[in-house]
Protein backbone atom coordinates (compact mmCIF):
# COMPACT_ATOMS: atom_id res chain seq x y z
CA UNK A 1 0.00 0.00 0.00
CA UNK A 2 2.68 1.98 0.83
CA UNK A 3 4.31 1.93 -2.59
CA UNK A 4 1.19 2.02 -4.75
CA UNK A 5 0.67 5.64 -2.44
CA UNK A 6 3.78 6.77 -3.39
CA UNK A 7 3.16 6.01 -7.19
CA UNK A 8 0.22 7.60 -6.90
CA UNK A 9 1.64 10.87 -5.50
CA UNK A 10 4.30 10.86 -8.44
CA UNK A 11 2.07 10.95 -10.97
CA UNK A 12 -0.31 13.51 -9.80
CA UNK A 13 2.40 15.83 -9.06
CA UNK A 14 3.57 14.60 -12.98
CA UNK A 15 -0.24 16.54 -13.99
CA UNK A 16 -1.76 13.06 -14.33
CA UNK A 17 -4.67 11.34 -12.97
CA UNK A 18 -6.79 7.93 -13.29
CA UNK A 19 -10.33 6.98 -13.01
CA UNK A 20 -11.20 4.04 -13.86
CA UNK A 21 -9.61 2.86 -17.63
CA UNK A 22 -9.10 6.85 -18.13
CA UNK A 23 -5.86 7.94 -17.69
CA UNK A 24 -5.93 12.13 -17.66
CA UNK A 25 -2.29 14.72 -18.10
CA UNK A 26 -2.93 18.25 -17.12
CA UNK A 27 0.29 20.73 -18.38
CA UNK A 28 0.58 24.46 -18.45
CA UNK A 29 3.84 26.25 -20.57
CA UNK A 30 4.99 27.55 -17.77
CA UNK A 31 5.04 27.72 -13.55
CA UNK A 32 5.53 31.24 -13.18
CA UNK A 33 3.37 34.43 -14.60
CA UNK A 34 2.06 37.89 -14.36
CA UNK A 35 -0.99 38.61 -12.34
CA UNK A 36 -3.67 38.75 -15.18
CA UNK A 37 -1.59 36.14 -17.71
CA UNK A 38 -3.94 33.75 -19.52
CA UNK A 39 -2.76 30.74 -18.45
CA UNK A 40 -3.38 27.64 -20.87
CA UNK A 41 -4.26 24.21 -18.99
CA UNK A 42 -3.15 21.52 -22.09
CA UNK A 43 -5.42 17.94 -21.40
CA UNK A 44 -5.24 14.24 -23.18
CA UNK A 45 -7.06 12.09 -22.26
CA UNK A 46 -6.19 7.88 -23.04
CA UNK A 47 -9.62 6.58 -22.49
CA UNK A 48 -11.72 3.07 -23.27
CA UNK A 49 -12.20 3.02 -27.26
CA UNK A 50 -15.39 5.49 -28.15
CA UNK A 51 -16.02 7.11 -25.13
CA UNK A 52 -17.41 10.36 -24.92
CA UNK A 53 -16.29 13.44 -22.27
CA UNK A 54 -17.51 16.86 -21.77
CA UNK A 55 -16.84 19.72 -19.11
CA UNK A 56 -18.66 20.20 -15.90
CA UNK A 57 -17.46 23.46 -14.32
CA UNK A 58 -18.54 27.03 -15.95
CA UNK A 59 -17.22 30.52 -15.99
CA UNK A 60 -14.73 29.76 -12.27
CA UNK A 61 -12.53 26.82 -11.34
CA UNK A 62 -12.02 27.84 -7.71
CA UNK A 63 -10.20 31.21 -7.46
CA UNK A 64 -9.47 31.12 -11.14
CA UNK A 65 -11.57 32.37 -14.02
CA UNK A 66 -12.16 30.66 -17.40
CA UNK A 67 -11.28 32.98 -19.87
CA UNK A 68 -11.53 30.29 -22.54
CA UNK A 69 -14.20 27.13 -22.05
CA UNK A 70 -12.72 23.86 -22.91
CA UNK A 71 -12.15 22.68 -26.69
CA UNK A 72 -11.96 18.96 -27.28
CA UNK A 73 -10.62 16.76 -29.90
CA UNK A 74 -10.92 13.09 -30.56
CA UNK A 75 -7.26 12.22 -32.11
CA UNK A 76 -8.35 8.89 -32.16
CA UNK A 77 -10.90 6.75 -30.65
CA UNK A 78 -9.00 5.77 -27.45
CA UNK A 79 -7.45 9.35 -27.27
CA UNK A 80 -8.78 12.64 -27.00
CA UNK A 81 -6.87 16.29 -26.23
CA UNK A 82 -8.52 19.77 -25.87
CA UNK A 83 -7.36 22.73 -23.95
CA UNK A 84 -8.90 25.88 -21.57
CA UNK A 85 -7.68 29.28 -20.71
CA UNK A 86 -7.73 30.77 -17.12
CA UNK A 87 -6.13 33.08 -14.92
CA UNK A 88 -6.08 34.72 -11.67
CA UNK A 89 -5.01 38.29 -10.19
CA UNK A 90 -3.87 37.94 -6.91
CA UNK A 91 0.34 37.20 -6.08
CA UNK A 92 1.46 34.03 -4.60
CA UNK A 93 2.00 30.19 -5.33
CA UNK A 94 -1.50 28.67 -5.85
CA UNK A 95 -2.81 25.32 -7.46
CA UNK A 96 -4.74 25.45 -10.22
CA UNK A 97 -7.84 23.23 -8.75
CA UNK A 98 -9.16 19.69 -10.34
CA UNK A 99 -11.32 20.47 -13.28
CA UNK A 100 -14.10 17.99 -13.08
CA UNK A 101 -15.28 15.79 -16.57
CA UNK A 102 -18.20 13.23 -17.35
CA UNK A 103 -17.07 10.26 -19.47
CA UNK A 104 -19.28 8.11 -21.45
CA UNK A 105 -18.29 4.89 -22.80
CA UNK A 106 -20.26 2.62 -25.20
CA UNK A 107 -22.41 0.44 -22.88
CA UNK A 108 -21.58 1.99 -19.82
CA UNK A 109 -22.99 4.64 -17.23
CA UNK A 110 -21.92 8.02 -16.78
CA UNK A 111 -19.06 8.94 -14.93
CA UNK A 112 -16.63 11.67 -13.85
CA UNK A 113 -12.82 12.11 -14.31
CA UNK A 114 -10.91 14.63 -12.44
CA UNK A 115 -7.51 16.36 -13.46
CA UNK A 116 -4.90 16.39 -10.94
CA UNK A 117 -4.13 20.19 -9.40
CA UNK A 118 -1.30 21.70 -11.30
CA UNK A 119 1.15 24.12 -8.93
CA UNK A 120 1.67 27.56 -10.37
CA UNK A 121 3.21 30.98 -9.12
CA UNK A 122 1.85 34.84 -9.66
CA UNK A 123 4.19 37.67 -9.53
CA UNK A 124 3.77 41.08 -9.50
CA UNK A 125 4.76 43.67 -12.61
CA UNK A 126 8.85 44.16 -11.89
CA UNK A 127 8.64 48.44 -11.61
CA UNK A 128 12.59 50.03 -11.60
CA UNK A 129 12.00 52.24 -9.07
CA UNK A 130 15.21 53.95 -10.21
CA UNK A 131 13.50 56.19 -12.74
CA UNK A 132 11.10 58.84 -12.15
CA UNK A 133 7.32 58.94 -12.27
CA UNK A 134 6.54 60.74 -15.64
CA UNK A 135 3.44 61.41 -17.13
CA UNK A 136 2.49 59.85 -20.51
CA UNK A 137 1.98 63.29 -22.04
CA UNK A 138 2.13 66.41 -20.82
CA UNK A 139 -1.37 68.16 -19.94
CA UNK A 140 -3.21 70.06 -22.35
CA UNK A 141 -4.62 73.62 -21.34
CA UNK A 142 -8.28 73.81 -22.86
CA UNK A 143 -10.11 77.57 -22.33
CA UNK A 144 -13.60 77.07 -21.27
CA UNK A 145 -16.00 78.88 -23.11
CA UNK A 146 -18.94 81.47 -22.17
CA UNK A 147 -21.36 78.65 -22.20
CA UNK A 148 -18.94 76.21 -19.75
CA UNK A 149 -18.74 78.67 -17.64
CA UNK A 150 -22.64 79.43 -17.72
CA UNK A 151 -23.29 75.56 -16.87
CA UNK A 152 -21.03 75.22 -14.33
CA UNK A 153 -22.26 78.51 -12.31
CA UNK A 154 -25.96 77.18 -12.84
CA UNK A 155 -24.61 73.79 -11.67
CA UNK A 156 -23.02 75.33 -8.21
CA UNK A 157 -26.02 77.68 -7.91
CA UNK A 158 -28.61 74.16 -7.97
CA UNK A 159 -25.86 72.41 -5.43
CA UNK A 160 -26.08 75.75 -3.03
CA UNK A 161 -29.58 75.42 -3.20
CA UNK A 162 -30.38 72.12 -2.39
CA UNK A 163 -28.00 72.40 0.89
CA UNK A 164 -29.96 75.47 2.23
CA UNK A 165 -32.67 73.28 1.51
CA UNK A 166 -31.19 70.14 3.59
CA UNK A 167 -29.87 72.14 6.20
CA UNK A 168 -33.49 73.47 6.84
CA UNK A 169 -35.01 70.06 6.67
CA UNK A 170 -32.45 69.12 9.23
CA UNK A 171 -32.89 71.85 11.41
CA UNK A 172 -36.46 71.51 11.99
CA UNK A 173 -36.33 67.56 12.78
CA UNK A 174 -33.67 68.87 14.86
CA UNK A 175 -36.12 71.14 16.77
CA UNK A 176 -39.30 68.35 16.60
CA UNK A 177 -37.20 66.04 18.21
CA UNK A 178 -38.80 62.59 17.70
CA UNK A 179 -37.65 59.61 19.72
CA UNK A 180 -35.89 57.21 17.01
CA UNK A 181 -36.73 53.01 17.86
CA UNK A 182 -33.63 51.00 16.42
CA UNK A 183 -35.10 47.59 15.62
CA UNK A 184 -33.87 44.61 16.88
CA UNK A 185 -31.78 42.48 14.62
CA UNK A 186 -33.03 39.07 14.20
CA UNK A 187 -30.26 36.68 13.42
CA UNK A 188 -32.11 33.98 11.58
CA UNK A 189 -30.78 30.54 11.85
CA UNK A 190 -29.23 28.42 8.84
CA UNK A 191 -31.27 25.91 8.86
CA UNK A 192 -34.63 27.89 9.04
CA UNK A 193 -33.56 29.70 6.02
CA UNK A 194 -33.16 26.47 4.24
CA UNK A 195 -35.77 25.04 4.89
CA UNK A 196 -38.07 28.11 4.17
CA UNK A 197 -35.93 28.40 0.36
CA UNK A 198 -36.40 24.54 0.03
CA UNK A 199 -40.62 25.26 0.59
CA UNK A 200 -40.48 27.84 -2.00
CA UNK A 201 -38.43 25.69 -4.56
CA UNK A 202 -40.96 22.83 -3.98
CA UNK A 203 -44.08 24.95 -4.75
CA UNK A 204 -42.64 26.52 -7.49
CA UNK A 205 -42.76 22.88 -9.36
CA UNK A 206 -39.63 23.77 -11.75
CA UNK A 207 -38.89 19.84 -12.79
CA UNK A 208 -42.74 19.36 -13.44
CA UNK A 209 -42.25 22.25 -16.19
CA UNK A 210 -39.07 20.52 -17.98
CA UNK A 211 -37.03 23.18 -16.19
CA UNK A 212 -34.37 20.65 -14.76
CA UNK A 213 -31.12 22.34 -14.86
CA UNK A 214 -32.66 25.50 -13.12
CA UNK A 215 -34.37 23.13 -10.88
CA UNK A 216 -30.61 21.65 -9.67
CA UNK A 217 -29.25 25.05 -9.65
CA UNK A 218 -31.58 26.14 -7.38
CA UNK A 219 -31.17 23.40 -4.71
CA UNK A 220 -27.59 23.14 -4.97
CA UNK A 221 -27.59 26.61 -4.28
CA UNK A 222 -29.88 26.40 -1.35
CA UNK A 223 -27.95 23.61 0.19
CA UNK A 224 -24.08 25.43 -0.86
CA UNK A 225 -25.58 28.39 0.70
CA UNK A 226 -26.64 26.28 4.24
CA UNK A 227 -23.32 25.00 4.24
CA UNK A 228 -21.23 28.47 4.45
CA UNK A 229 -23.59 29.83 6.89
CA UNK A 230 -23.42 26.88 9.09
CA UNK A 231 -20.13 25.82 8.79
CA UNK A 232 -18.46 29.21 7.75
CA UNK A 233 -16.99 27.85 4.40
CA UNK A 234 -17.07 29.58 0.87
CA UNK A 235 -19.34 26.83 -0.26
CA UNK A 236 -20.64 29.62 -3.07
CA UNK A 237 -17.37 30.01 -4.55
CA UNK A 238 -15.95 26.87 -4.51
CA UNK A 239 -16.23 23.69 -6.90
CA UNK A 240 -17.44 20.41 -5.48
CA UNK A 241 -14.24 18.80 -4.36
CA UNK A 242 -12.72 21.81 -2.55
CA UNK A 243 -16.09 22.05 -0.68
CA UNK A 244 -16.05 18.30 -0.39
CA UNK A 245 -12.57 18.70 0.96
CA UNK A 246 -12.82 21.40 3.56
CA UNK A 247 -16.03 19.66 5.35
CA UNK A 248 -14.49 16.65 5.54
CA UNK A 249 -11.67 18.13 7.49
CA UNK A 250 -14.32 18.94 10.17
CA UNK A 251 -16.47 17.16 12.15
CA UNK A 252 -19.99 16.43 10.23
CA UNK A 253 -22.32 13.78 10.17
CA UNK A 254 -21.10 10.84 8.13
CA UNK A 255 -24.45 10.28 6.34
CA UNK A 256 -24.47 14.17 5.91
CA UNK A 257 -21.38 14.06 3.93
CA UNK A 258 -22.36 11.10 1.78
CA UNK A 259 -25.74 12.86 0.85
CA UNK A 260 -23.77 16.02 -0.07
CA UNK A 261 -21.84 14.74 -2.39
CA UNK A 262 -24.50 12.46 -4.20
CA UNK A 263 -26.64 15.91 -4.40
CA UNK A 264 -23.70 18.21 -5.69
CA UNK A 265 -22.39 15.66 -7.90
CA UNK A 266 -25.57 14.92 -9.36
CA UNK A 267 -26.78 18.75 -9.67
CA UNK A 268 -22.96 19.37 -11.49
CA UNK A 269 -23.87 16.47 -13.75
CA UNK A 270 -27.33 18.30 -14.92
CA UNK A 271 -25.89 21.32 -15.13
CA UNK A 272 -22.64 21.05 -16.83
CA UNK A 273 -23.14 18.01 -18.62
CA UNK A 274 -26.46 17.81 -19.93
CA UNK A 275 -27.81 14.67 -18.01
CA UNK A 276 -31.03 13.94 -17.44
CA UNK A 277 -32.38 12.18 -14.16
CA UNK A 278 -35.16 9.69 -13.70
CA UNK A 279 -38.76 11.64 -12.16
CA UNK A 280 -38.01 9.91 -9.29
CA UNK A 281 -34.65 11.29 -8.60
CA UNK A 282 -36.43 14.85 -8.35
CA UNK A 283 -38.00 14.09 -5.28
CA UNK A 284 -35.40 12.25 -4.01
CA UNK A 285 -32.76 15.16 -4.42
CA UNK A 286 -35.61 17.31 -2.52
CA UNK A 287 -35.50 14.76 0.15
CA UNK A 288 -32.14 14.80 0.60
CA UNK A 289 -31.34 18.35 0.78
CA UNK A 290 -33.99 18.20 3.57
CA UNK A 291 -31.90 15.06 5.78
CA UNK A 292 -28.92 17.54 4.91
CA UNK A 293 -29.91 20.02 7.09
CA UNK A 294 -31.70 17.88 9.80
CA UNK A 295 -28.69 15.89 10.52
CA UNK A 296 -26.45 19.29 10.24
CA UNK A 297 -28.24 21.89 12.21
CA UNK A 298 -27.87 23.02 15.38
CA UNK A 299 -29.87 21.70 18.04
CA UNK A 300 -32.11 23.94 20.27
CA UNK A 301 -30.85 24.77 23.73
CA UNK A 302 -33.50 24.34 26.93
CA UNK A 303 -32.86 25.40 30.32
CA UNK A 304 -33.24 22.69 33.12
CA UNK A 305 -32.69 23.82 36.61
CA UNK A 306 -29.92 26.01 35.91
CA UNK A 307 -27.98 23.78 33.43
CA UNK A 308 -28.15 24.49 29.83
CA UNK A 309 -29.26 20.97 28.33
CA UNK A 310 -29.47 20.21 24.70
CA UNK A 311 -33.27 19.04 23.13
CA UNK A 312 -33.62 15.83 23.02
CA UNK A 313 -30.67 13.49 22.12
CA UNK A 314 -27.37 15.47 21.63
CA UNK A 315 -25.39 14.65 18.32
CA UNK A 316 -22.03 16.48 17.28
CA UNK A 317 -22.38 17.94 13.93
Amino acid sequence: MIIRGAILGVLMAAGIAFAGETEVRATVDSSSYLIGDPVTVRLEFDHEEGASLSPMFGDTLGVFSVLSPPVLEPGSPTHTTGSFVVSFYDSGAVDIPPALFSIVAPGETLRTVFTPPIPVRFSLVPVDTAQPIMDLKPPIDIPLSVAEIAVIAGIALAIAALLYLLYRFWKKRKERGPAVIDEPVVNVPPHIIAFDELGRLREERLWQQGRAKEYYSRISGIIRRYCENRFGIHALEETTPEILDRLGGLEVHREALDTIRQLLVQSDLVKFARFVPEIPEYEKSMTDAHRIVELTMEKPVLQVEGKNEPEGEHVRS
